[in-house]
């Protein structure tokens, strides 16, 4: 690793000073948890220190004693459980605890056996409607890989790296294993101060709201705050290169790299965000950014930041999905592990219409296209399996695999939502959608909520969603063949 200079140092003495303490002007939303993170990155990207102070909120009605982070950085140890790579990695990674304080008092904890949940005594109970702050200082030992957190082909990706609060519910905090299918990332909205410690050369593309940099010799502070984020991510290069837009008064970016930039994709990205934010409701952050990355997967979605594969052949359709789930998945959040159709399936029929509703084309040929993946599938697994179900209620656990859960989740979703909206038609669908939207921003929603909002449009699509989800639908006509 190198090293910074004396002076740059000191002046990192002076922002790990700074980070000791939370202002109180800093926590605005009194209702949320909030988060004043210090990271600092090695210049050569495999190391990151991390200071954070976190102000928990009790959101709940029952006293905690203590609370519970989930730690998915751990999915990257040699020696981790549930794995998040497939194949043996060169270098694996992980996140080491250093120390956890609450006003400078140590505090007990616990790295549970599934290493992926830690649990914080907490120096008192705290009741109903109270906070408490608590400070972890750790290290982040990047992997090499092309995974949600890696490092590869000289680009840092840097998502659900830190310790984020569980999510507590029924009595207890939700600390679910880590598995390869899907996204099985579950939390609240919290409000973020984040301040990065890096080499000034090294380009960041973060989730922000506001956002600002201070360069000194060899080195940059980048200055991030937001509000009410599902979660905070960023990836680093020293070769991006960004290419900007604005739609309305939101700061749309496109990082990079490779000679040709990008035009016709930041124009995609800034039609798709346009059409979301007329169609379902004012997009709630100042930034928007996408960033090609080396990546195992099309895309992934984070509060204000997405994912792309850097070799994907299908960009444009990545973007247009992982730019819908900033409306459904990040603002409006969900269980992933439990409900994964609720933003996934909304989400893969949104990106797939957005085509005829932006382009005024045709939906029909990606209907099709659908739904001939999804018979060949079903083929497939019966020949197997003769009483094969398409059962989409079970958990991410349930799945024999991703292209299983990327079936029934992804495309038989995506065309219970077109049956929907074929019933309804644009009006009562969107208008729907905009009613869910704004009256679960920030929150997790349910599958009632969803059933809530198209109620109130005067549609109750409830038996309709459990004829699907519980394998009670022939998906087309030709479909009796199957069987």
């Amino acid at each position: 690793m190198k090293k910074l200079c004396v002076i740059v140092m000191l002046a990192l003495l002076g922002c790990l000073a700074a980070a000791c303490k939370v202002p109180d002007k800093a926590i605005e939303n009194l209702n949320v948890s909030f988060y004043d993170m210090q990271i600092k990155i090695a210049d050569d990207l495999d190391r990151v220190d991390l200071q954070a102070k976190i102000s928990i909120y009790n959101n709940s009605a029952d006293d905690w004693d203590s609370v519970k982070f989930n730690l998915y950085a751990n999915a990257y140890r040699k020696d981790a459980p549930y794995k998040a790579y497939v194949k043996e990695l060169i270098k694996y990674g992980g996140i080491e605890v250093i120390s956890i304080k609450s006003d400078g008092e140590p505090l007990e904890w616990e790295l549970m056996q599934n290493l992926t949940t830690l649990e914080v005594e907490l120096p008192s109970s705290l009741k109903a409607g109270e906070r408490v702050d608590v400070d972890i200082e750790a290290i982040i030992d990047i992997p090499i890989s092309d995974l949600r957190l890696g490092l590869y082909d000289k680009t840092l990706n840097l998502g659900n790296f830190y310790p984020i609060l569980a999510v507590y519910e029924n009595g207890e905090f939700r600390t679910d294993n880590f598995t390869r299918k899907g996204d099985p990332f579950y939390s609240e909205a919290a409000d973020y101060n984040v301040r990065i410690i890096s080499a000034k050369n090294l380009v960041i593309a973060a989730s922000a709201d506001d956002y600002s940099e201070t360069v000194g010799e060899g080195y940059k502070v980048t200055n991030i705050s937001a509000k009410k984020l599902r979660d905070f991510a960023l990836c680093a290069s020293y070769n991006f290169k960004e290419i900007q837009g604005l739609v309305g008064d939101t700061l749309v970016r496109y990082y990079y790299t490779g000679a040709n930039a990008p035009e016709s994709l930041l124009e995609i990205t800034m039609g798709a965000f346009s059409l979301f934010s007329e169609k379902i409701g004012a997009y709630p952050y100042k930034s928007y950014s996408v960033a090609e990355v080396p990546f195992a997967y099309g895309g992934m979605e984070y509060s204000g930041l997405v994912y792309i594969n850097k070799n994907a052949l299908d960009k444009a359709d990545i973007i247009v999905h992982e730019t819908a789930h900033q409306w459904f998945g990040t603002v409006v959040g969900s269980d992933a592990i439990n409900h994964s159709w609720l933003d996934e399936a909304l989400v893969t029929f949104l990106a797939e219409y957005y085509y005829p509703l932006k382009l005024k084309g045709d939906y029909n040929d990606a209907k099709q296209a659908n739904t001939k993946a999804f018979e060949a599938f079903v083929k497939m697994q019966r020949l197997n399996q003769p009483n094969y179900s398409l059962n989409m209620t079970q958990s991410l656990y349930s799945f024999a695999t991703n292209h299983e859960y990327m079936m029934l989740i992804y495309v038989r979703g995506g065309l219970m939502f077109e049956n929907i909206y074929s019933l309804l038609g644009e009006k009562g669908f969107i208008g729907a959608l905009k009613d869910y939207f704004e009256a679960n921003k920030y929150q997790n929603a349910a599958p009632e909520q969803l059933f809530a909002a198209f109620k109130k449009n005067r549609k109750d699509i409830q038996p309709i969603v459990n004829s699907w989800l519980n394998d009670k639908v022939i998906t087309t006509l030709a479909f009796n063949s199957l069987n």
